[in-house]
Order: structure tokens, then C-alpha cells, then sequence
């Protein structure tokens, strides 16, 4: 049998859409993110846009060493 510490008081996670500024984005605008973090963000923006009926584009700039999500819709 495993023994497990139960732990109380920690505080909550942020969600997907507090991450990342997805419900502030009008149409055409984007915001920047670190390379590494595109599977992450593509991710939370699939999921996010189910949720609020909307779709964004996640894409990499590599001369600019950034990444860029884009509500498209």
C-alpha cells in the first residue's frame, strides 16, 4: 500500500484561460509567447476555442524568435 501526504492550503492552478489572454483577444489581434511554449498554447487554444466559439491561429516566428496566437474568427 502507498502512503500519500495530503496537503492543505496550496493554492490553485491557473486555468487555460487565465494563462493565457484568449477572451481579450478582438479579431486580428495576437499576442507573444516563447518558442517552447507553442504545443502549450496550440493546446489551450483548440481547447479555448471549442469553449467560446472561437478559433485562433498559433504560429512560430523564427527570425523573430517568438511565437504568435491570432484570434482569426
Amino acid at each position: 500500500m502507498n502512503n500519500y501526504i495530503i496537503k492543505n492550503g496550496l493554492p490553485l492552478l491557473p486555468s487555460r484561460e487565465e494563462r493565457y489572454p484568449f477572451g481579450a483577444l478582438e479579431i486580428g489581434q495576437c499576442f507573444e509567447f516563447q518558442l517552447h511554449q507553442v504545443g502549450e498554447v496550440r493546446s489551450a487554444a483548440q481547447y479555448v476555442g471549442k469553449k467560446l466559439g472561437r478559433s485562433f491561429s498559433v504560429r512560430k516566428d523564427k527570425l523573430a524568435g517568438v511565437g504568435r496566437c491570432q484570434r482569426t474568427a
